[in-house]
């Protein structure tokens, strides 16, 4: 019997508190509950897709890439290798596309800078690279393109040109001026994915001095999101779309190896002389 009326004087006292306070509970289930639900979904919406994936190049690779400053270094450019006929092959030919940036123009006729490289000119149809624009105190005032068509070489002292008569104004190539008045650039572009979860921002990209071609889109994460992967590696072939607010890409892909291509194209270097084949030393009999 006094158990009985123990329980009901608790349960009492537990409804007169609820009477009196039911407003303020209501007001701190409805908050911390509203909190949650908005915690979780800012998690989800900013989270990347789990199958995307974020590292397509070795270790090895992606840490010469990231040590590439400038020119001066040898790791900031392909290896080349030299034959007994004077010519340049490249062996690697992936390099990040800030490195070329106020990368030096060298001429062969005065054997010296003439120009400092500045905003790469992209073709958003197929992200290659179809020139850069450039200034030099030897310059006009007005925009001057360096196409890439143009360009003898890429070596360790920068872009390779005849002259400073290669550079050419917006508006001598009608089919370069079009891609340059779109004022295209993929620096600082968004990148979501097909179901517009956001990625992240571009920050840099590379390219192959090959083809000039765009081969991976580097992404820095949210910060909601960064604290784990600062950074994701995003792979041409994983592009649905490319407007002019941002980039479109698949939810879930398998992306293939990155791949090291054998010796393409060679270029005639002006300004290394051809090493003489060694004669065999013949034995004496």
């Amino acid at each position: 019997m006094e158990v009985s009326v123990a329980f009901a004087l608790a349960a009492k006292k537990i409804g007169q508190f609820i009477h009196r306070y039911h407003v303020l509970l209501f007001a701190v289930l409805a908050i911390g509950g509203l909190s949650f639900a908005t915690f979780r979904f800012i998690n989800s919406s900013l989270s990347p897709p789990k199958k995307l994936h974020r590292a397509h190049l070795p270790a090895s690779t992606r840490k010469q890439l990231r040590a590439c400053a400038n020119f001066t270094r040898p790791t900031s450019l392909p290896r080349q290798t030299y034959r007994q006929d004077g010519l340049i092959h490249f062996s690697l030919m992936i390099i990040l596309g800030s490195n070329l940036n106020r990368a030096p123009v060298v001429s062969i006729q005065t054997s010296g800078e003439v120009a400092r490289t500045e905003r790469a000119i992209i073709d958003p149809a197929d992200l290659r690279v179809l020139a850069y624009s450039v200034t030099g105190a030897l310059l006009p005032k007005t925009p001057q393109l360096m196409r890439i068509a143009d360009v003898r070489e890429l070596s360790s002292m920068g872009f390779i040109v005849d002259s400073i008569d290669e550079f050419i104004a917006p508006d001598d190539v009608v089919s370069l001026q079009k891609i340059y008045d779109l004022q295209f650039d993929l620096l600082g572009m968004r990148v979501i994915d097909q179901r517009r979860h956001k990625l992240g921002k571009i920050i840099d990209f590379t390219i192959d001095t090959n083809t000039f071609l765009v081969q991976q889109l580097t992404v820095k994460r949210p910060l909601f999101r960064s604290l784990n992967d600062t950074e994701l590696l995003v792979h041409r072939s994983q592009i649905i779309e490319i407007n002019n607010d941002e980039i479109v890409v698949h939810s879930e892909t398998k992306v293939p190896e990155p791949e090291l291509h054998e010796v393409v194209g060679s270029y005639v270097n002006p300004f290394r002389k051809a090493h003489p084949a060694k004669q065999p030393i013949n034995e004496k009999e």
